[in-house]
């Protein structure tokens, strides 16, 4: 009976026997040589030709793009086919997203395209495009199998701008919380990003699974006064509550009442905040909550005045003339009658 490591054994040397000169190439970690071998006439079919395994070059290339990335360049400049399934995933640009290596993806972005406009939308297996993954992203929690450096924030930001260039949907939502692009850019203080998608005309107050916008996001993240503004220039309302009844002014207030106490309690748990930085804190809250508050009082103006207009021009107009008070007060006995 075969163990484990032999059926693994075999299975190699099955590949081996059905590598191409790329898959050989890349396998022994040959760069220079892939790049001499691809400005031959190589046939087009052995860039996305399957080993044995069933992986095309691409593949390889993106398993080895965290030490190795020139593969994976290599072969994007010479026409790999990245819309092709890759590792599991529906295609190259999922398959480097999802390995948070965002700086492969870029390149990808950048060198192909054509075929990155025709991607840019699908979905993984979580029903997450391209854009949402990126924008969701938290560097703390990294793939391992992608080096950090290219998953920094530069690169995050970057991407996110480039796919929303590619014809990204900014008003696409994940399946599961009902979150926008627009409320992780929010989340995670990318301005760049907030800017971009307002001017695409992401909806500034979608709402999530909980209610909340993307302006409860930005004011729950800390003192983010650069995107609170920049949302509230895109028509985010400070006033919208949460299904639980929370909106994103009275979140600011209960930062106000941090800053003021110290100490917040918070989903069964407390938020203390020490002294030296309660002074910085409330200065950078009370402004805050002074941009809420006038969003909110012109709101509130806006909509009473409107009010205001709606009862006037419902109400019969004032009779300028005896013969006009007669009329209006005949056609009033006729509508009783």
């Amino acid at each position: 009976m075969l163990t484990k490591e032999t059926r693994m054994t075999s299975a190699s040397r099955f590949a081996n026997d059905l590598l191409s000169p790329v898959h050989r190439t890349i396998r022994m970690g040959m760069t220079k040589h892939l790049e001499n071998m691809l400005t031959l006439d190589l046939p087009v079919s052995h860039i996305d030709a399957k080993d044995g395994l069933g992986f095309t070059p691409l593949e390889l290339a993106v398993v080895k793009a965290a030490e190795t990335p020139e593969f994976a360049h290599v072969l994007v400049r010479a026409g790999a086919d990245i819309t092709l399934p890759c590792l599991g995933y529906p295609n190259a640009l999922l398959a480097t997203v999802r390995r948070a290596d965002f700086k492969l993806a870029l390149f990808i972005v950048q060198e192909a395209r054509p075929q990155v406009c025709k991607i840019v939308n699908d979905r993984d297996a979580e029903g997450l495009s391209p854009l949402l993954l990126v924008a969701r992203f938290k560097a703390e929690s990294h793939s391992p199998e992608a080096a950090f450096e290219n998953s920094s924030e530069f690169n995050q930001e970057a991407l996110c701008l480039a796919l929303v260039a590619c014809g990204a949907g900014v008003k696409m939502y994940t399946n599961a919380e009902n979150l926008t692009t627009l409320h992780f850019a929010a989340r995670h203080n990318v301005l760049a990003l907030v800017e971009r998608l307002i001017d695409e005309k992401a909806d500034t107050n979608a709402l999530d699974s909980r209610g909340w916008t993307p302006l409860h996001e930005a004011v729950m993240a800390g003192y983010l006064p650069d995107i609170v503004a920049a949302l509230i220039v895109g028509g985010a309302d400070p006033g919208i509550a949460s299904r639980s009844g929370i909106t994103p002014l009275g979140l600011a207030q209960g930062w106000q009442k941090l800053a003021e106490d110290g100490r917040l309690s918070y989903r069964g748990g407390t938020v203390t905040i020490d002294e030296a930085d309660r002074e910085v804190a409330s200065r950078e809250v009370n402004s805050l909550l002074s941009m809420l508050k006038s969003v909110s009082t012109t709101s509130e103006d806006k909509t009473t005045a409107e009010d205001s207009t709606t009862i006037e021009h419902s109400a019969p107009a004032e009779a300028s003339t005896p013969a006009e008070a007669s009329a209006t007060s005949g056609d009033s006995d006729m509508a009783a009658d």
